[in-house]
């Protein structure tokens, strides 16, 4: 993840951006966020981190972040494993409703790259440093956004571990682990105000 997050910075450097971005990131997004806003503070205007999994068991990797893992390396294709991760992922109307992010969910899954998956997942589930402990290094005006049906990352320790941050507010819907595909208007309003709130400080301070 520190790898991550360097890399980011380095994506904005190619890309010639030296004024302060407002960064937005889902789930593993977030912790690169996160990573990112730690390791470059003056680079950032304002953080969005949705259903990012700050927190990490004690007990980790545990059998279930394990098979996962495994999963991703070589069963990732099969409807089995496809439908297993997205019960996690999403809602199941959600599901029910399909569309088009469900079409590329199963999609991505089906022509991924095993090896290549399996390591991004390992990245997230098991070979990472918990941010939960460091929320309060993060300076930035940050908008955490949590499912209150993720039955991965509980709402209320990620609302714990959120509230260490200095310049944080906290918003929980009624979503699973992704937000943005089970409630897009709701996610997409949030932003929105947030982003907004932001842009309008950033020019009263240069005024």
């Amino acid at each position: 993840m520190h790898d991550c997050g360097q890399a980011l910075g380095e994506v904005l450097d190619e890309l010639a951006i030296s004024e302060p971005v407002a960064v937005v990131g889902t789930s593993w997004g977030g912790l690169v966020a996160g990573e990112f806003a730690l390791a470059q503070p003056k680079r950032i205007l304002g953080l969005v981190m949705l259903n990012t999994p700050i927190i990490k068991s004690p007990n980790s990797p545990s059998l279930s972040d394990r098979f996962v893992v495994w999963g991703a390396r070589w069963i990732h294709a099969s409807a089995a494993y496809r439908n297993g991760v997205a019960k996690a992922f999403f809602l199941p109307t959600t599901i029910a409703r399909g569309g088009v992010a469900q079409e590329d969910f199963h999609h991505h899954l089906r022509q991924a790259d095993g090896a290549a998956l399996a390591q991004a997942v390992r990245s997230v589930l098991i070979d990472r440093e918990s941010l939960a402990d460091r929320m309060k290094g993060i300076k930035a005006p940050t908008l955490f956004v949590a499912g209150r049906q993720d039955a991965m990352y509980p709402v209320d320790a990620l609302q714990r571990a959120a509230s260490a941050l200095p310049n944080g507010h906290f918003e929980a819907l009624d979503t699973a682990h992704i937000s943005v595909v089970d409630d897009p208007l709701s996610v997409t309003a949030l932003i929105d105000d947030f982003l907004r709130r932001q842009i309008e400080s950033s020019r009263e301070r240069s005024a």
